[in-house]
């Protein structure tokens, strides 16, 4: 997404937040009220399951924004996200994004877009694994481990989960 776009209104009160890796930024056990827009740094956005084991559905890169969807529906409570790199976040309160896009039809347009994006990336992923020989998913599931170097730490468990 242009940064341009996701630079809010100058009116539009904001906080600018410096997140470390491998800190969290939104947690899934409180309610999310800010539409977080990252300037730098990337994120995952990972689901946790019942007992503690975490997958990673996503990957965040400046300039994208996230935890629009606690604020545009009924779900309050965020996935959690966690800081991939050192990260910068803006974040702009429920009342200032609905201001910002009731405002600037362009940027209602691109948060739209970007949703659509989202939605088609995601069900394209899930198609593609869903089709593949059990035996090409296990691989892949090691090497994007390997990749997020956290393979010491995969279980058996983890692995058949995802």
């Amino acid at each position: 997404m242009e940064k341009q776009l996701l630079s809010p209104p100058a009116d539009l009160p904001r906080v600018e937040k410096q997140f470390r890796r491998g800190q969290i930024i939104l947690e899934p056990t409180r309610e999310n009220s800010f539409f977080h827009i990252l300037i730098a740094g990337e994120a995952d956005v990972c689901y946790q399951s019942e007992n503690g084991e975490v997958l990673t559905m996503y990957t965040y890169r400046a300039a994208d924004f996230f935890g629009e969807i606690e604020l545009l529906s009924d779900r309050r409570q965020p996935l959690l996200v966690r800081a991939r790199s050192d990260c910068r976040v803006l974040l702009l309160h429920r009342d200032a994004l609905l201001e910002w896009l009731h405002r600037d039809f362009a940027f209602t347009r691109a948060v739209l877009k970007r949703l659509c994006e989202k939605l088609l990336e995601g069900s394209q992923a899930r198609a593609r694994l869903t089709l593949l020989p059990i035996r090409e998913r296990y691989l892949l599931a090691v090497r994007r481990h390997r990749d997020m170097g956290d393979l010491d730490r995969l279980t058996k468990a983890q692995l058949c989960e995802e």
